[in-house]
């Protein structure tokens, strides 16, 4: 086995074999101390690695020794949807974005390409067909799929190359080296770091003996932070993958970053730090990043985004700053943004959502509710493409639903959209639009199991009794959820948005739907009913009973929505149960209550 001092010695001369280099000349190219690449060429003629000629060449033995050190391939993560990069990784994956005039990817394959590396894996999740085309720009391109990139975080991706990883480079698709960072040959595993001056909310690297990374913290100030590129070997490799193996049963564990997994473990990890330029790595966490390093990245970017915002605010790609994704949308995607000092949202229709929303009938409920005062903040949407502009209101706080007071406001708000629908609002039903969804499920193989059949029979059933109750249909919001009822701080005001779900339909939905998603007990639903509806078991029973199995159907219509979101990759945790639980609860009470009056 080579020590890395005669490593570094034999990777020079084969890198450079066709010049003749001094002693001197040799400690400039490698770093050494004259003393040192004297010691080591000696020890080197000695074993017959290196001619003892004046031009030191690499013999066909000390080419052998370097074997073991040969790089067997890249493997570049390109699966992860990037959501600090809104609103172009709604368009395209990170990876494909063009900085300076290249696209990131193809630029980092160059690289590999350039340094000897002819093996190159990359392994896709969000938007794959994006990536299809490089497979034909690059003979050496292999191209993976990972079917759970976005229930799994990035070892999951690791998990999809396993076979291929070796002694493997392990890269991101959306680094950008202004040098070539990549080696044919590495003597031991590594992680590229650089010098963060001030304070850094990356991975923080302490080194012990021989630059060996001893710990890593996330966060710190004036220190080497984790970035650029990876190298495993094989026996890295090996270890990594057999922690992966017992700990992989755990949700925990997939819910971690590989770096994560790496760190519970570093004692048994061997990983030591590749100093790099701080100047010569780039990972771009936002578009305003870019901006920093590339002034043209967004005049270049030529997204459809930017043109719906220019459009609409009547402004310039420059003018839009300050991007942020916002994360409480379960249908659709969402970011805010700032032009001229005014902050809006930007509404990206979620993957999927075309077979969930009826954007017509969402632009015409969505426009009475601005007409009402009840949604102000709407700005502009296109019925076509989903898409939707809102101004942000700032000093607001959502509805609490233990507040009768904040109910007071909400059901005033309610009662006045019911009063008011605009012509010819198209229908929206829980049921026919959960029979919707129960098809697409069945043609993909779900939702076969006897439990749920007996729930859809009894759903059925239930809301056929409610029919024959025959309720003048009213305009409904069908998703008063919390995110979406904004209370203002200043003057008590009520916003109610996101009207993706409204149309007409029966009065009681709207109830259904605050019952549910408010997690109200049953004699919370009663006190509702009492003090808004002046509905009571007692004096309105049938009224009672009808209102009640809304809550039934309601849940019943989100436990569907709730599977179809996971089987198009969005995983709903323990949401999905609680909807199949209360619908399940309320269908059965719902029954009981029918039942009873004809007794």
């Amino acid at each position: 086995m080579l020590t890395e001092k005669q490593f570094d010695l034999l990777l020079c001369l084969k890198k450079h074999k066709k010049k003749d280099f001094t002693q001197r000349e040799l400690a400039a190219q490698t770093g050494m101390s004259l003393g040192s690449v004297n010691s080591e060429l000696k020890a080197l003629f000695e074993k017959g690695y290196v001619s003892d000629k004046d031009s030191y060449t690499v013999t066909k033995k000390g080419s052998t020794q370097l074997k073991p050190y040969k790089v067997d391939n890249a493997i570049i993560i390109a699966a992860g949807f990037s959501s600090r990069f809104v609103p172009l990784s709604y368009e395209l994956p990170k990876g494909r974005l063009e900085v300076r005039g290249e696209v990131l990817i193809e630029r980092q394959i160059k690289q590999l390409l350039e340094a000897g590396i002819k093996d190159i894996i990359i392994v896709l999740g969000y938007l794959k067909e994006e990536f299809y085309y490089l497979e034909d720009m690059f003979k050496e391109v292999t191209l993976l799929f990972n079917p759970d990139y976005a229930s799994y975080n990035n070892i999951s991706t690791l998990l999809e190359a396993r076979k291929y990883i070796k002694n493997s480079l392990i890269c991101s698709s959306d680094n950008y080296f202004v040098d070539n960072p990549f080696e044919q040959y590495v003597y031991k595993p590594y992680y590229s770091c650089v010098y963060q001056s001030g304070p850094t909310d990356e991975y923080v690297v302490t080194t012990g003996a021989h630059n060996r990374i001893e710990a890593v913290e996330v966060g710190g100030r004036d220190s080497y932070i984790m970035l650029g590129e990876v190298f495993w070997d094989k026996n890295f490799s090996d270890k990594f993958f057999k922690i992966v193996d017992e700990e992989w049963h755990l949700d925990e564990t997939r819910q971690k970053l590989w770096e994560d997994l790496y760190i519970d473990y570093i004692d048994e990890l061997d990983l030591y730090m590749k100093e790099a330029d701080r100047e010569s790595v780039w990972e771009f966490d936002s578009i305003d990043d870019v901006r920093d390093f590339d002034p043209h990245f967004v005049i270049n970017a030529d997204s459809k985004v930017f043109h719906n915002i220019c459009k609409t605010l009547s402004c310039e790609p420059d003018d839009i700053k300050g991007f942020l994704p916002i994360k409480k949308g379960l249908t659709n995607n969402s970011f805010s943004f700032y032009v001229h000092g005014q902050r809006y949202v930007y509404r990206h229709p979620g993957i999927g959502s075309d077979l969930l929303i009826d954007r017509k009938r969402e632009k015409q409920a969505n426009k009475q509710a601005f007409a009402l005062g009840i949604d102000p903040s709407f700005s502009a949407m296109s019925k076509k493409k989903g898409w939707k502009i809102s101004r942000f209101e700032e000093d607001f706080r959502e509805l609490d639903y233990k507040s009768f007071d904040d109910l007071d406001l909400l059901f005033e708000t309610v009662f006045t959209y019911q009063s008011n629908p605009p012509k010819k609002l198209r229908r929206m039903s829980y049921m026919e639009e959960g029979d919707h969804l129960l098809k697409i499920l069945r043609k993909r193989g779900r939702m076969e199991h006897e439990n749920l059949q007996k729930l859809e029979k009894r759903a059925k059933k239930l809301y056929k009794k409610m029919q024959a109750d025959d309720y003048e249909e009213v305009m409904c919001h069908h998703d008063l959820y919390a995110p979406n009822i904004f209370i203002s701080n200043e003057d008590n005001t009520l916003t109610l948005i996101d009207w993706e779900y409204a149309g007409l339909d029966d009065p009681s939905s709207d109830f259904g739907s605050l019952i549910t998603n408010g997690e109200y007990s049953l004699e919370e639903a009663q006190e509702i009913l009492k003090r808004y509806y002046k509905i009571t078991p007692e004096e309105r029973p049938r009224d009672f009973a009808h209102y009640i199995s809304a809550v039934g159907i309601n849940a019943y219509f989100w436990f569907i929505w709730a599977v179809y979101k996971e089987m198009i990759g969005n995983p709903m945790g323990e949401l999905q149960y609680y909807y199949y639980t209360m619908a399940k609860q309320y269908i059965a009470l719902g029954r009981s209550l029918y039942k009873n009056l004809k007794e």
